[in-house]
């Protein structure tokens, strides 16, 4: 994975969520040497695991989306959840990468040309920089494919073989 800067980056629930059972460092870590992380107030009510008091300590930082674009996301139709397609939204208005794991929400992402990340690129960017072990990377991975029934083996074996 090429090394590029970042404006931000948005993280959908699924992602989150991966890295909030496995290994919340790995979000702080991310928002401070790889860039400003982002999550959308409506994302957080998916995301009990997550208390106010954690989102400061991780360096999270909430956006609250216009009320035109709620409106927006809240129109029926399509593959993308209210929340996918109000992320779709601000990352394209914002020109934020969105992580994610989502396989509509990427290739959507892909159709408007909007950087899009894997959840495990967090931790790929991360070792690359120097700045999280191969085995923490590893541990972590494993333990997200434990939690998360849609990251397979196949997932986790392409991931280790990038790393450093």
């Amino acid at each position: 994975m090429e090394r590029k800067q970042f404006i931000a980056l948005i993280c959908d629930a699924d992602v989150l969520i991966d890295y909030l059972s496995s290994n919340r460092r790995i979000l702080g870590k991310a928002s401070l040497l790889i860039s400003q992380i982002y999550v959308l107030s409506p994302t957080l009510d998916e995301v009990r695991e997550l208390s106010k008091k954690e989102i400061k300590e991780l360096k999270i930082k909430v956006f609250e989306p216009e009320l035109n674009d709620v409106m927006v996301a809240s129109e029926r139709g399509g593959p993308l959840s209210f929340e996918d397609k109000l992320c779709l939204i601000v990352s394209g208005k914002e020109n934020w990468t969105c992580v994610t794991n989502d396989k509509s929400l990427r290739k959507a992402c892909e159709e408007k040309n909007i950087d899009v990340l894997w959840g495990l690129d967090l931790m790929l960017l991360l070792n690359q920089a120097g700045a999280l072990s191969k085995k923490e990377a590893q541990d972590t991975a494993e333990k997200i494919k434990e939690n998360n029934a849609y990251i397979k083996k196949d997932i986790v074996d392409s991931f280790l073989k990038k790393l450093k």
